[in-house]
């Protein structure tokens, strides 16, 4: 017999590690930074995003990342739908490679995950300089060179968590 999404959803156990995971991702976001190394702050919940695009797709996907991107522009407080846009398209992309990224080597695996993260950064930092007259440079890019790192640690700390079976990633 086959379930329904709002059954498998109840089933689960990954939904609440989900929401705690963007949650937190959300707060890492906002936490002031000092101004100096704020544009080093990495991009962790489009990290975050492409992490459970790619682990869980059948629960996190494109109408998903819109609406989570929504939730984000109203807590970061920039022009409503960029990261909206920046997720859909994050969500989109990891859609579109999962098998291929699944069975591919770790370095690739990371060296892919770093060029969504700057496509992100780039699509976010031309809207805001477009509709909120925002002043987007190459500098901005300098987040995403923390991916890598931050993406072995997601990695690693969520494997703790998930069953021996599942550990595609």
């Amino acid at each position: 017999m086959r379930l329904g999404l709002l059954a498998r959803m109840k089933k689960s156990k990954k939904i609440p590690l989900i929401i705690l995971s963007f949650l937190c991702s959300f707060i890492l976001a906002v936490v002031p930074f000092p101004a100096e190394l704020n544009d080093y702050r990495p991009a962790i919940p489009a990290i975050v995003m492409i992490y459970w695009c790619l682990k869980a797709p059948q629960y996190i996907g494109v109408i998903n990342g819109w609406f989570i991107g929504l939730g984000f522009d109203v807590l970061h407080g920039s022009v409503l739908g960029q990261n909206a846009l920046g997720f859909t398209l994050i969500a989109y992309a990891c859609l579109l490679y999962d098998s291929r990224f699944k069975f591919s080597p770790r370095s690739q695996q990371i060296v892919f995950v770093f060029i969504l993260v700057a496509f992100y950064i780039t699509v976010t930092g031309k809207i805001s300089q477009i509709f909120a007259s925002g002043d987007f440079t190459m500098t901005h890019l300098k987040g995403a060179l923390l991916t890598p790192l931050i993406w072995l640690l997601l990695v690693a700390l969520f494997r703790r968590t998930e069953s021996k079976d599942n550990n595609l990633l």
